[in-house]
């Protein structure tokens, strides 16, 4: 009987495009991952997605969507700015 393999380092956590294959069983692109997004997620009233969509906007009023990359890419502490 042959062992697992054992797993690498979790791989860190990369901002996409959108314009990321979806590959299929024969090794070529049948999507991309902004087809999937667009499928899974455009209509944003929905309950599962209210609250994605309100952590964004209030990111985006702040100022600090995409600075930090984390589990949602938006920091988990924030402090007002100087001056």
């Amino acid at each position: 009987m042959d062992s697992p393999a054992t797993p690498g380092p979790p791989l860190p956590p990369t901002r996409k495009t959108g314009g990321e294959p979806v590959i299929g069983g024969d090794g070529l692109g049948v999507a991309t991952l902004q087809d999937f997004w667009s499928w899974a997620y455009s209509h944003t009233l929905d309950n599962a997605l209210r609250g994605i969509l309100a952590e964004y906007l209030v990111g985006l009023a702040l100022g600090v969507v995409g600075r930090t990359p984390g589990s949602n890419g938006m920091p988990s502490t924030w402090s007002p700015p100087r001056g």
